[in-house]
Order: structure tokens, then C-alpha cells, then sequence
């Protein structure tokens, strides 16, 4: 699958290359030792690095000394239900085909220009507000998305080439951001690129907007040492996957261990230079749903120890493959895969692709790109026509249905309404078909970076 990056997701690449470099890659070993061997990667050890400073109501927050060790044991039995599944036939839509249009989603279409530099796939909402990471740290957005102040300042090192790359010089990286609003906490994932360690940092929101300046990263204190394979975070806790299997672990504020959860026959692979899915996790409402790669259902955690099953993708005669049959040299050019999904209030998004999706697949024509869509009011779940017109395969947008608009495919959900992150630059690149004649993409320059909302 071709990652659409601009300049952050460039960072985010590097730092998801750095922790796949740091996990483990054992294929021969059993269950009993998978767990023990996930255990010791995923309890914090003693010799960990100076723990960073709390900020802000720092009762609330649990500080872990150098020599912290996670309570052993697993609390909970596990508990996967299918009640109220919604079983979804992918052959079926891939010959539903029909074409959509921005105002099926809605009657008004926001655009903004926003910076380069910020992370807007990684806004969340926080309140009224909202919370975005950039190269600075992390900021408090107004409800129209303006920048109001910085909370948290990043110690990251960003460097930029010539040429417009970027590069990571030292410092820590800071991902997967997760609001409880419950509690009211700030969570996000701080990997150390200089040592190549993970932490699970805490902060109390309240705290960061009481302060009159921003709270530095490198003060913090309150950071769990996590491994190197976080999937998700939920109200009291979060998750971590087993790589390449399909075991699942949840873990409480202080590393105990919640539960074990196993989502498919766990078999465990070794995997080749790439991997044609991945785990894929959002959120609806405040709660967290994930895709588990290869396993064809999307999973709501309901808590610690319940998944629940929302989804179940039903690709009937059409050719599936497992992780480790990829990893096996499985034929990948005839095998559907599913490469995104995003959901809203209204409407459940997915990319398929038949093949490994690949710039070298693009120009030989070996891909085959899809996009589907569930109407979650009417039930209807179809997919949008094929790209035709020449030129490389691209995956297929929602048509801009007036002059004056771009054409259209969700990647944020922004409180319930679909939005679509996405440069200029990138359009031109990979949709060129789509945007032939287009009067509106002349309106923004080579390197802004478009906020497209539909309300």
C-alpha cells in the first residue's frame, strides 16, 4: 500500500520504522513462550532512563521510578461477543457500483489551509476544543481550529534537507495522542530516538491550561515504559498487539496486565520487507475501534476485557491470504486487501485493493484499487466506479458534483463530520484523472496543505 505522506507522516514513517526495527521477529516459538517473551518486552524493566517531570495536578498522576516493575499476572478472562454484527459482503459491493457525490454527505463543504508542519490526521478532540501535535509540541486548538496556545513543548530535532526532506536529528517523538475525557488526561506514546524506548506519557489536561507557559516534554515524570508495539489507548488503559499474530493484550495505568485476547489462530510469521495490511485504529464518539490486519472484522473495545465485533468484512469467492502466507510469498497480485478505513456518525469508509499496492504495481498496472462505502441509515454498502482515463490506477474519490469543489475522500473524522486531510501536491500526484479540469484545485498553492470539511 502506497503511503500518501507529506512533511509529519515523513516523521511518523520514521519512528514506526524505528519500533518495528526494535521488535521482536522470533517465528518458532510457542504460545506459552509468545506470552512470556510479550510479557518481558511489554512490562517496564529496571535501568529505565531519568523519568521525566509530572505537570499539573500531579496527585491524579502515577509516577514510575527507574526500577518499576509492572504487577504480574492477567486480571481478566477475555470476551469476544458478535451480538448486533453487521456482516458486510465485499464481492457483493464490488459489483454495487455507483457513483457518490459530496452532497450525499452533506450541504456544506469547509476548506482551510492549514500548516505543513502539523499533524492534522492526529487532531483530536478534547472538549469543545481540540489538541494537534506539530514539529513544535502540542497545541490548543480553538472550535474553528485556530491555534490558541502550546501546551506542551517537543524536545524532537527535526532536520530539514535540501530538497524539502526531513530528517530526525534526536529528541523524542510523540504519536498515537488519545483524550480520556473522563479523567480529563492527555495521553500520547513518546518514543526516545536516541535510545530507541517507548513510553506511555500522561498529562492532566487541566494542568496544561492552567499553566501560563508551556510544560516542557523533558520534565515530564509521568511516563510508563511501554514495548515497542502500542495499538491503542481506552478509558483506564491501553492495548498492545503481538507482532505479526494475532494476539492482543490490554494493560492498566500502571503496566498490569488486563487481559489476553486471541483474535484469530495466532499464528506467528515472520514477516517479508513489507506487509500488505496493518492494524487500523480510530475512534466514533469517544470509542476506540481497530481493524485487525488480515482478520476481516472491526473490533469495538467495550472494555478491558470485552471486544466487541461491529463489522464483519465478507469477501466470499474472492482470494484472502494471512499475514503468513504473505510472509510465505503468497500470491498477493490476485488477493484483495484492505488497506483503510475510517468511520462517522453516518457512513463506514474502506480502501481495497486486489494486489500489493506499490509505485512499481501502479506503473505495471498489477493494482487494483477500490473504494467502498456502508450507508449505516439505509444499510446499502456499494463501491464507487473505477478510475478509467489512462494513466496509473487511482483509488476512486467521491465525485466533487459542482465545479466550484474538489473531489473527496475522508481520512478524519472531526466530530462526527467526514473530512480529508491532504496537499496539493499530493492530489496532483496521485489523482490526476480525477482532477482533470478541476478550476478549484487552481485556487491553492503547490505546498498548502487542504482541510477539506462536509458538514
Amino acid at each position: 500500500m502506497i503511503k500518501r505522506y507529506y512533511y509529519w507522516g515523513s516523521l511518523l514513517l520514521m519512528g514506526g520504522l524505528c519500533l518495528s526495527a526494535c521488535g521482536n521477529k522470533n517465528p518458532g516459538v510457542s504460545k506459552e513462550e509468545l506470552r512470556r517473551e510479550f510479557a518481558k518486552s511489554a512490562t517496564p524493566a529496571a535501568g529505565v532512563e531519568d523519568s521525566l517531570a509530572g505537570w499539573g495536578d500531579n496527585d491524579s498522576l502515577q509516577v514510575f521510578p527507574e526500577d518499576y516493575q509492572a504487577p504480574s499476572g492477567i486480571k481478566y478472562d477475555s470476551h469476544i461477543t458478535d451480538h448486533g454484527m453487521i456482516v458486510l459482503n465485499v464481492e457483493s459491493a464490488l459489483r454495487n457500483v455507483r457513483p457518490m457525490k459530496l452532497t450525499d454527505l452533506g450541504q456544506q463543504v469547509q476548506y482551510r489551509i492549514m500548516e505543513a508542519n502539523d499533524d492534522w490526521t492526529s487532531l483530536i478532540a478534547a472538549g469543545d476544543d481540540f489538541l494537534m501535535p506539530d514539529e513544535e509540541g502540542v497545541w490548543l486548538l480553538d472550535k474553528d481550529l485556530r491555534k490558541k496556545r502550546l501546551l506542551i513543548r517537543s524536545d524532537l530535532q527535526v532536520i530539514h534537507t535540501p530538497g524539502g526532506g526531513v530528517g530526525i536529528g534526536g529528541g523524542h517523538l510523540m504519536q498515537n495522542f488519545y483524550y480520556d475525557s473522563e479523567r480529563k488526561q492527555l495521553r500520547f506514546t513518546c518514543y526516545n530516538t536516541d535510545k530507541r524506548r517507548s513510553y506511555l506519557v500522561v498529562a492532566s489536561l487541566t494542568g496544561l491550561m492552567a499553566s501560563s507557559q508551556p510544560a516542557e516534554l523533558k520534565t515530564f515524570r509521568n511516563r510508563l515504559p511501554i514495548g515497542n508495539s502500542y495499538l491503542f489507548s481506552m478509558p483506564g488503559g491501553y492495548g498492545m498487539a503481538v507482532r505479526h499474530s494475532d494476539e492482543l493484550y490490554t494493560f492498566g495505568m500502571k503496566g498490569d496486565t488486563l487481559c489476553h485476547f486471541v483474535l484469530g489462530n495466532s499464528e506467528r510469521y515472520k514477516p517479508r520487507l513489507f506487509e500488505a495490511e496493518r492494524d487500523i485504529v480510530y475512534h466514533v464518539g469517544g470509542r476506540t475501534l481497530f481493524y485487525h490486519a488480515y482478520g476481516n472484522k472491526i473490533y469495538r473495545v467495550k472494555d478491558a476485557s470485552t471486544l466487541e465485533v461491529v463489522y464483519k468484512l465478507d469477501f466470499g469467492s474472492l482470494s484472502r491470504i494471512t499475514g503468513a502466507d504473505v510472509a510465505r510469498g503468497g500470491n498477493v497480485r490476485s488477493s484483495y486487501f484492505v488497506t483503510s478505513c475510517m468511520e462517522t456518525d453516518h457512513f463506514l469508509f474502506l480502501n481495497v485493493d486486489k494486489g500489493y499496492d506499490s509505485e512499481n504495481a501502479r506503473r505495471k498496472g498489477e493494482v487494483q484499487l477500490y473504494s467502498l462505502v456502508y450507508n449505516k441509515r439505509n444499510g446499502e454498502f456499494f463501491s464507487l466506479p473505477e478510475v478509467t482515463g489512462g494513466g496509473h490506477p487511482e483509488s476512486p474519490l467521491i465525485a466533487a458534483g459542482l465545479q466550484g469543489d474538489l473531489p473527496f475522500w475522508p481520512n478524519l473524522n472531526l466530530n462526527g463530520d467526514p473530512a480529508f486531510v491532504v496537499g496539493k501536491a499530493v492530489l496532483e500526484k496521485y489523482y490526476p484523472i480525477q482532477l482533470r479540469g478541476n478550476d478549484k484545485l487552481g485556487e491553492f498553492n503547490e505546498t498548502d496543505l487542504i482541510l477539506m470539511t462536509v458538514k
